[in-house]
């Protein structure tokens, strides 16, 4: 009996893998340059926040250099923003692939947003290679750690971002209130702090967001001095599930009324 949801799993992610690599060949065989401008473009903007950081003379709260620090918030929040825009593409992707048959819009989602979870991947690789080669410095205390932070960062935007998409689908206001809900996430997700750092009166204000303990776990997972007072991984797991039984439902319900 385990073999037919073994067996549909199956087919549904070679479908998925599928896409992603066919997305891929495209974007780099057509268009070199502008397939690379995705990895170049975060990793500039990456080195002016370390330039902003020493400007303005900001101590780091951890024992670690400036790039990694910066690093270790970066990167899990543009694995969750990242995520969360692929699924806005996806209608549009979906209008030209529908003529194949097995093809469905979770899939083309799914593939999407594995996408930007590679190109995150390799900008964290690039960066960090980059700062070795420059400073000396490689912060990476558990791999798995670090490899749970960033799929769990990656799972939240998936999940959020597939209901946003059900709910653009009932009106088109909320595609639109969309990036106004999300732009706050930078600033209150612990990019540019730590959870050690803020009072105790202002961590309630704070902890129910699901990207602040993903961040924190990057944090533990990168360097080996740092423990998180909050970072709660069953929250996270249990808000990015919840998010997505809530997608299927609303996908559900939206098929039975026809949207």
């Amino acid at each position: 009996m385990m073999n037919v949801p073994l067996n549909l799993i199956q087919r549904h992610m070679q479908v998925v893998m599928g896409l992603a690599a066919r997305d891929i060949k495209t974007r780099y065989s057509t268009d070199f340059m502008g397939g690379s401008w995705a990895l170049l473009a975060p990793a500039a903007w990456i080195g002016l926040l370390v330039i902003a950081f020493d400007v303005l003379g900001r101590a780091l709260p951890i024992h670690t250099d400036p790039i990694s620090f910066i690093l270790s918030g970066v990167i899990p929040y543009l694995v969750f923003r990242s995520s969360i825009s692929a699924i806005a593409r996806t209608r549009g992707h979906y209008r030209t692939l529908m003529v194949l048959a097995p093809v469905t819009r979770a899939h083309v989602g799914t593939a999407l947003s594995l996408i930007e979870l590679i190109n995150a991947l390799m900008l964290y690789a690039l960066v960090s290679g980059m700062n070795w080669v420059v400073t000396g410095r490689f912060e990476l205390h558990s791999v798995g750690q670090n490899l749970a932070a960033l799929g769990l960062a990656w799972l939240f935007g998936f999940s959020l971002g597939s209901v946003f998409e059900e709910l653009s689908r009932v009106h088109i206001v909320f595609g639109r209130i969309t990036p106004v809900f999300l732009r706050p996430f930078f600033m209150i997700s612990g990019v540019f702090f730590t959870a050690n750092e803020v009072p105790l009166s202002m961590l309630a204000y704070l902890d129910w967001n699901p990207l602040f303990h993903a961040i924190e776990l990057m944090r533990e997972s990168m360097f080996a001095s740092y423990r998180s007072h909050v970072m709660d991984v069953p929250y996270l797991l249990g808000v990015n599930m919840s998010l997505l039984v809530l997608a299927v439902v609303m996908r559900w319900l939206g098929r039975e009324g026809g949207l």
